[in-house]
């Protein structure tokens, strides 16, 4: 049925043998699968249809299928589907293999580095170690970044009344009669003001035997024991007084009471009064205690006594080429160290240590009466003594006596 709108308009189906041209078309959208259109002229034209082969995969990798005209995405398998090594900068490590128990180490956008020098150490069951170095390592260590406190830390126990575990440091060990390592502390004093770090310096060192030596005091609670001169500092307690300083082997406190020294003690306090001639740390040597040699002659052996004083005091030679002899025996634990002969002249003296057992005469010393002869020291043995020699050249010589300094 047709409408008339101005034009002719027949409600029929038109079949056109020829081409078809359309004057003022309107533009728009050709709607979605439509294979009609115009030309450049407005001739109304069909789309060329074009086919091709059917779509297939190749290879052998199944992480996409294909099924009619339907693609699938799967799960890639990274053992099946993948090959080669992925590169640090697309997430992989940039290595094929990596050496046992290396520790792995960064390295820019090169392949990751698992290092000969930090390596992953089990040397027993259950014995896990983290070890630093190789056989060219000279030195290895720990060290914090930014000035940070360093830890070491063992974890805490755990379940009720577990006891806590140990931390051991062990230094290198040795081979052979040779010694193993110390333990070495280092720190830095303080410096002038600035910025730069100071140097740091040994403080402290237990050797392989367990000897301590420290550069600075040793405080003991709140209590400084030991300052770095390696001195006593000793506070008032309830069972110590503090009463003076030791020093050169002398006790400079108070007197000890008898009662506080052991019965097999040698001490100049019990030696005196029990051998007389004793008195603090000097043996007296009696005139009485000077003989004769034989240099005088087999008649003139013996020694006079002048008891009269003033000029001829003393012991008197009975010849003038007699020297006189005194004999001093050395307290058990004593050492002898200086001897002392009192006369009226300057005469020559010689101290000697000689043996109760055997003919020997060693010389500990030389010098003169009246002035201290520092000998060498002769410590006390079972057998040992000193002989006191003054070389008297004239009759009128006399000798008052002699004093033993012991230590």
């Amino acid at each position: 049925m047709g409408k008339w709108i101005g034009q002719h308009i027949f409600d029929l189906v038109a079949r056109l043998r020829s081409d078809v041209y359309l004057d003022d078309i309107s533009t728009g959208t050709i709607a979605s699968g439509s294979n009609l259109g115009l030309d450049s002229n407005n001739k109304i034209v069909k789309a060329a249809l074009t086919s091709h082969d059917a779509v297939t995969l190749a290879g052998t990798p199944d992480y996409i299928t294909i099924s009619g005209q339907e693609i699938t995405r799967n799960a890639i398998d990274l053992t099946a589907d993948v090959t080669g090594t992925l590169p640090v900068a697309n997430g992989g490590t940039g290595a094929s293999s990596l050496t046992d128990n290396a520790i792995l180490l960064g390295n820019s956008t090169s392949a990751i580095e698992a290092s000969s020098h930090l390596s992953y150490h089990t040397p027993g069951t259950n014995q896990d170690f983290l070890k630093i170095g190789d056989s060219s390592t000279t030195t290895a260590g720990i060290t914090s970044d930014n000035s940070a406190q360093l830890n070491i830390t063992v974890e805490g126990s755990t379940g009720t009344n577990a006891a806590g575990n140990d931390i051991t440091f062990l230094a290198g060990l040795s081979t052979g009669n040779a010694a193993g390592g110390d333990f070495i502390f280092r720190s830095s004093p303080s410096g002038s003001s600035g910025s730069s770090v100071n140097i740091g310096t040994e403080v402290a060192k237990i050797d392989n035997v367990g000897n301590l030596q420290i550069d600075g005091g040793l405080t003991v609670g709140s209590t400084s024991f030991v300052n770095n001169s390696g001195v006593i500092q000793v506070a008032n307690q309830s069972n110590i007084t503090g009463v003076g300083t030791i020093s050169s082997g002398t006790w400079q406190g108070t007197a000890i009471a008898s009662a506080y020294i052991a019965d097999d003690a040698v001490t100049f306090a019990k030696a005196s009064g029990v051998t007389p001639n004793i008195f603090g740390n000097v043996i007296k040597v009696l005139p009485s205690d000077f003989v004769t040699n034989d240099d005088g002659g087999v008649t003139k052996f013996g020694i006079g006594y002048v008891d009269s004083s003033g000029t001829s005091y003393g012991m008197k030679p009975t010849n003038a080429n007699t020297e006189l002899y005194a004999f001093v025996s050395i307290p058990e634990g004593m050492t002898a160290t200086h001897v002392d002969i009192y006369a009226k002249q300057n005469r020559d003296i010689e101290v000697f240590e000689i043996q109760i057992n055997a003919n020997t005469m060693v010389s500990k010393g030389t010098g003169t009466s009246n002035t201290t002869l520092d000998i060498t020291d002769v410590a006390a043995t079972s057998t040992n003594l000193l002989a006191l020699k003054i070389t008297t050249t004239a009759t009128s010589d006399r000798v008052f006596g002699a004093a033993v300094t012991i230590a």
